[in-house]
């Protein structure tokens, strides 16, 4: 595959594995976004957000890599309001780099934590990035380049042997179908 050009949005851990290996397909985000095209999913050279013990005490999130391929579909501002049919006892259990989360169902795929928080606060709102045709990498591909925003253009060279196969986390839902 020749060396291509990608826009690759840049996400902190462990958002960005729940993205690339787990249920998450809403980034959320406090701005809307115009872009509508296949993107990158880049885990953030930061250290993980600590959301728990169990994440802060984790070394195995990758940092600095290009972890899956998604199509960013469309974007939608969401509220608090909107989160509370995701708090419905319904949750998965899902272990990214051996660490266990218990998130809300797809396409939110969030820690559910995260998302009671943000449902008990009334003036929340922000932005669902939709993303949909995620597939992962087998093993992140470090990118070299630092970003210095949301977004990072790199040119990379990917095989189809990189990705892995059958993946169907998240299915194909739409934020025209959340309301």
């Amino acid at each position: 595959m020749p060396r291509v050009a990608l826009d690759c949005l840049i996400v902190r851990e462990p958002y960005a594995s729940l993205i690339a290996y787990g249920p998450k397909r809403w980034e959320l985000r406090f701005y809307p976004c115009k872009k509508r095209a296949t993107i990158g999913i880049i885990a953030s050279r930061k250290p993980p957000i600590p959301i728990n013990s169990s994440v802060a005490a984790s070394h195995s999130f990758p940092q600095g890599a290009l972890l899956a391929i998604a199509k960013l579909s469309h974007c939608r501002k969401v509220t608090s309001q909107d989160l509370l049919p995701f708090i419905n006892g319904h949750y998965r259990k899902v272990r990214v780099h051996d660490v266990e989360f218990e998130t809300c169902e797809p396409p939110l795929g969030e820690p559910v934590d995260d998302v009671i928080e943000a449902a008990n606060d009334d003036d929340w709102e922000c932005y669902a990035w939709q993303l949909t045709s995620v597939v992962s990498l087998k093993k992140p591909k470090p990118i070299r380049s630092k970003a210095h925003s949301t977004w990072q253009t790199v040119k990379i060279d990917l095989e189809p042997k990189e990705f892995r196969q059958g993946q169907t986390f998240g299915g194909q839902s739409t934020l025209d179908s959340f309301h």
